[in-house]
């Protein structure tokens, strides 16, 4: 079966919802908010639709949603304005996981940040699947989460070599995540 990458459609809005649903339902890190956080991205006004993306099936189902949206970087002497990715959430409908779709999805995001000038991307996530990518823990690069969370579990990618260097502080992400 093959699969293709595009950007969404409001109309396929509620289809994301109900993957998020699906796909999260049995996830031990889950707390079932997942949908409520992608209308709530939506509505932000740094909302950036190309950061929005859907996997189709080659019989035109939706069948995988992944989003991304910016961030911060602030410490006490900066603030890196807008310039770091939060993926949340990245999502596959159970009968699709483990062909390759999260990859594609993943690979699609990174491809963008990168043409958009993103530094760097951080996702909140499993090292086993996401280490696979090159997401290390984001202390490496001597990021913080702004809240209390295992290093293992909180993840940061450089989108080119050293786009980090001489960057550190807390990652502030939209108003939409309520942290």
């Amino acid at each position: 079966m093959s699969f293709t990458i595009k950007s969404i459609s409001p109309d396929q809005y509620s289809t994301t919802v109900q993957i998020e649903k699906k796909a999260f339902a049995k996830a031990d890190h889950s707390d079932g908010t997942e949908h409520l956080l992608i209308t709530k991205l939506r509505n932000e006004k740094l909302y950036i639709p190309d950061f929005d993306i859907i996997a189709v099936s080659d019989k035109t189902q939706v069948i995988g949603h992944a989003m991304l949206s910016t961030a911060k970087i602030k410490n006490s002497s900066a603030t890196i304005s807008q310039k770091i990715g939060v993926i949340a959430p990245l999502a596959v409908l159970p009968n699709f996981q483990k062909q390759g779709v999260g990859t594609l999805l993943l690979h699609e995001l990174e491809q963008r940040a990168t043409k958009f000038g993103l530094l760097a991307i951080s996702i909140l996530g499993d090292p086993a699947y996401y280490g696979r990518f090159g997401y290390a823990p984001a202390s490496t690069f001597d990021i913080n989460a702004p809240f209390d969370v295992d290093n293992k579990f909180f993840m940061m990618k450089e989108l080119q070599p050293h786009n980090l260097d001489n960057i550190s502080g807390t990652l502030e992400y939209q108003a939409s995540f309520g942290i």
